[in-house]
């Protein structure tokens, strides 16, 4: 309209079910926006408890000073805490448990992946085109809200995401990453570089390193003013990072394996009740659902 005031507004008809009609239909929506609700507060929850306990192991190094102390391990089996050793030694990063050792990305990893450089659309004319901006919201990837984009099938191949990918945003909001932990038929985009571990059994360790403190002291090195600089495949396989011993990091895939399929199954559920959500509300408003 070439213009809109309340005069209009208050004059626009406004079909108003009566107030028991009303009570049922808010009833029916906030029981789906509850759950919905539940599930967010869950999978913040879920998320505190993987990072802690990535603090604990690898940070702050729990089970390795409870047993250089004489302790037992707190909160953990006798299995797992054999898996750590009870001293420590000198490295460029400082103590580390003794075994470990000091790295880099690109040691852990495989060569390193561009993305593929096409426009999204909303429309499902080829696979999920993940970007930047689908990243660095949540920590988690919000497949429901990933656009497509067209590709041909050899380049489908090339770029095709799978479970244990990390991708990095070189670019507009370098440094931040995510671990694909869906099997979902999508591609990275350009902005993003693909670091595919070497080892399955660190990929849950590289998705936390990713939101270290440590980490991000690497990024922040590459500020200049206010303005961070991209970064680039060579510079970020040159980041250091702490290799845990192999078992370790496998014992940990499983801990947290279990907290992060949890919060999958919760943005899975959460997301089927929002569009049942979406499609009851007309059918709702034409009373075809209640008062009968």
């Amino acid at each position: 309209m070439p213009s809109l005031n309340q005069t209009i507004l208050r004059r626009v008809p406004l079909p108003l079910p009566p107030l028991p009609i009303q009570r049922e239909i808010a009833h029916i929506l906030g029981t789906l926006d509850d759950k919905i609700d539940l599930n967010r507060k869950m999978n913040a929850t879920l998320e505190a408890m993987a990072r802690a306990l990535f603090k604990s192991w690898f940070v702050d190094f729990d089970p390795v000073r409870a047993k250089a102390e004489g302790r037992d391990p707190a909160g953990m089996d006798a299995e797992t805490a054999a898996l750590f050793p009870d001293g420590f030694e000198d490295s460029p990063l400082g103590d580390i448990p003794r075994g470990w050792r000091v790295g880099t990305l690109g040691e852990v990893s495989e060569k390193p992946q561009y993305g593929y450089t096409a426009s999204a659309s909303d429309s499902p004319i080829g696979p999920k085109f993940l970007r930047i901006t689908d990243i660095n919201k949540a920590p988690w990837i919000d497949w429901q809200n990933v656009p497509y984009c067209e590709i041909a099938t050899l380049e489908m191949e090339k770029y095709r995401l799978r479970f244990g990918d990390i991708v990095i945003a070189r670019m507009a909001d370098p440094g931040h990453g995510a671990l694909v932990e869906e099997d979902v038929e999508a591609v990275f985009a350009s902005y993003l570089i693909r670091f595919r571990p070497r080892r399955t059994e660190y990929a849950r360790y590289l998705q936390y390193w990713l939101r270290s403190s440590h980490y991000w002291y690497i990024v922040d090195g590459f500020k200049t003013g206010t303005t961070r600089a991209s970064l680039n495949a060579q510079v970020l396989s040159g980041f250091s990072l702490l290799v845990p011993d192999v078992r370790v990091a496998k014992a940990f895939d499983l801990a947290v394996g279990e907290l992060r399929n949890k919060i999958v199954a919760n943005n899975s559920e959460s997301r089927t009740l929002a569009e049942l959500r979406d499609a009851l509300l007309p059918r709702l408003m034409r009373g075809e659902l209640v008062g009968v």
